[in-house]
């Protein structure tokens, strides 16, 4: 048995078992980023757990996703949608992703608090696409 119900928590035993648990959560992340919607606490914890627990001590696979408190829908916005708020392009969002405070998710989208977008959008005027001739 790989997997075992303990009351309202599982217990995942064996390494296959936790990899594939791992790779379930990572694929439920993609398609919520492919989405457009933040994860919710509950499937950025079992991420975490997997993760933790198939790591070695000290081993990094990938990049720090969202901490569980740091996952109100209302609050993450995507790359997109930062970029139209600070008049840029998708990519300028992403070399702007550790100023801004962003969080890249193991499928590399990144999330952004919205508040920071903002604050960092009032104190940049916007840059215009056209550019002027010389």
């Amino acid at each position: 048995m790989t997997a075992r119900a303990l009351g309202t928590a599982v217990l995942i035993e064996g390494e296959t078992a936790l990899r594939m648990a791992k790779y379930a959560a990572v694929a439920a992340l993609e398609k919520l980023a492919r989405s457009g919607m933040p994860p919710g606490p509950e499937l950025v914890e079992i991420y975490e757990a997997a993760k933790q627990a198939q790591s070695h001590p000290g081993h990094s696979d990938g990049p720090e996703i969202a901490l569980a408190e740091d996952c109100s829908p209302t609050d993450l916005i995507d790359s997109a949608t930062a970029a139209r708020i600070l008049g840029v392009t998708r990519r300028q969002v992403v070399r702007l992703g550790a100023t801004l405070d962003g969080t890249q998710l193991p499928n590399g989208y990144w999330t952004f608090h919205r508040g920071t977008v903002e604050d960092y959008a009032r104190q940049r005027p916007r840059q215009t696409q056209r550019r002027t001739a010389a």
